[in-house]
């Protein structure tokens, strides 16, 4: 079934295929790429990889996840709706075992089911969340995870700069949806998942992730202590931290 972009998707797709070579390079600096790599990894924690893992990224941009993984899989499919962002994953981080389609995830039929489904930064891209995470969902093996990292509207300061960024940067979308984690819960649990939970995730280090700061002499370093500081945060369990981070991350079984 053939179901096609909104509006609103159509714009988003057209903004990065224009922004592709600008959203390329903050996972080529150094000082961007670290607080990235981090975001993943700790949206990750806990997900159990081995030999035989299939994973699927929704929305996986350039493809720097399959360099950022530190954990074994058989295979890593990545899919993307913008073509310029595809063709660098091609070129930048191809491999054996890492594959990158061209796609809207409405119309992605693959004919073998994931073990972990996982969405950086993607879910509020779409006009309607429910239906979209149901056809995800039905790509997942049964006991298959699926993980969300999305930007979290429990803290007042955090919007308020979001909203400036999208007054400044022109490669940000304007459409931007933060969730608070009651919403994403709902959204896992409507899905039929289970043993779904939430936590905060950025609490220094996302800025560093979203804007190439400089210079790099100094920015790299301060990108790394951001990364220590919020591995210190997220080990501490405190559930209060987690409405101050930037971003919430939900997980949920199939």
């Amino acid at each position: 079934i053939k179901m096609g972009l909104s509006e609103h998707e159509k714009r988003d797709k057209k903004l990065f295929d224009t922004i592709s070579p600008k959203y390329l390079k903050k996972d080529l600096a150094p000082q961007s790429s670290i607080a990235r790599k981090h975001r993943l990894l700790s949206s990750l924690k806990g997900v159990e990889f081995n030999k035989d893992t299939r994973i699927l990224e929704v929305g996986c941009g350039a493809g720097f996840s399959v360099k950022y993984l530190d954990n074994p899989y058989a295979e890593y499919i990545g899919v993307d709706y913008s073509q310029g962002l595809i063709d660098y994953a091609n070129h930048y981080n191809s491999s054996r075992n890492a594959k990158f389609i061209c796609a809207n995830i409405k119309e992605y039929n693959p004919l073998v089911k994931f073990d972990v489904i996982f969405m950086i930064g993607v879910l509020h891209h779409f006009d309607d969340m429910q239906s979209i995470m149901n056809q995800i969902v039905a790509l997942l093996k049964p006991r298959g995870v699926l993980v969300v990292n999305e930007p979290q509207g429990s803290n007042s300061l955090v919007q308020g700069l979001r909203k400036l960024r999208t007054k400044r940067d022109k490669g940000y979308s304007e459409d931007q949806v933060q969730l608070l984690p009651v919403d994403l819960e709902k959204l896992f649990e409507f899905s039929g998942l289970t043993n779904v939970k939430s936590f905060g995730q950025g609490y220094f280090s996302t800025p560093f992730a979203e804007v190439i700061l400089k210079p790099k002499g100094i920015t790299k370093p301060a990108s790394k202590s951001a990364v220590y500081l919020d591995r210190f945060i997220e080990k501490s369990n405190l559930k209060i931290l987690d409405r101050v981070g930037w971003n919430l991350v939900c997980k949920g079984v199939r």
